[in-house]
C-alpha cells in the first residue's frame, strides 16, 4: 500500500481558490478543523482556530451546501472575522491585531498529484 492510499485526503488543489482557503473537518461538530490556504501551487495548513479566543477563522458552517468563508486583506493575509487579527499565509505569524507576535498552529500536509494529504495525526483538542 502506498503512502497516499493510507492517508487522509483533506482537499483537491483545484477546489481551493488561488489566494483563498478551504476548511476540512474531521467531524460534524468541528472539534477538529483544518484551514488549508493556497498560493499558486503551494498549500499551507493550520488548525482553524484563532489564538486570540479559539474561534474559527472563517464564518459559516462546512458540510453539504455550506462551507466557511475566509477573508483576506490587500497583502493576502488571512483576517479573523471576529476581532481583526491578521495572519501571514506562508508562516501563520500574526503581524497585527490581538494576536500580534503570535501565530496559528501549523498542520503538516503534503501535496501529491493535485491532492492535499494529511501528513500527521490530528487529535481532538482536550478541554
Amino acid at each position: 500500500m502506498s503512502m497516499q492510499e493510507d492517508s487522509i485526503v483533506l482537499a483537491v488543489l483545484a477546489d481551493i481558490p488561488d489566494g483563498g482557503a478551504y476548511e476540512w473537518r474531521a467531524d460534524e461538530q468541528g472539534m477538529v478543523s483544518v484551514l488549508i490556504a493556497r498560493l499558486g501551487e503551494q498549500v499551507f495548513a493550520y488548525r482553524n482556530s484563532c489564538p486570540h479566543q479559539g474561534r474559527p477563522l472563517g464564518l459559516g458552517r462546512s458540510g453539504p451546501g455550506g462551507g466557511q468563508k475566509f477573508f483576506f486583506d490587500k497583502q493576502q493575509r488571512l483576517v479573523c472575522p471576529h476581532h481583526g487579527a491578521t495572519f501571514e499565509i506562508e508562516t501563520g505569524r500574526s503581524p497585527s491585531g490581538p494576536c500580534q507576535g503570535g501565530g496559528l498552529t501549523p498542520v503538516a500536509v503534503r501535496l501529491v498529484e493535485g491532492k492535499v494529504y494529511l501528513a500527521e495525526n490530528l487529535e481532538t483538542p482536550k478541554y
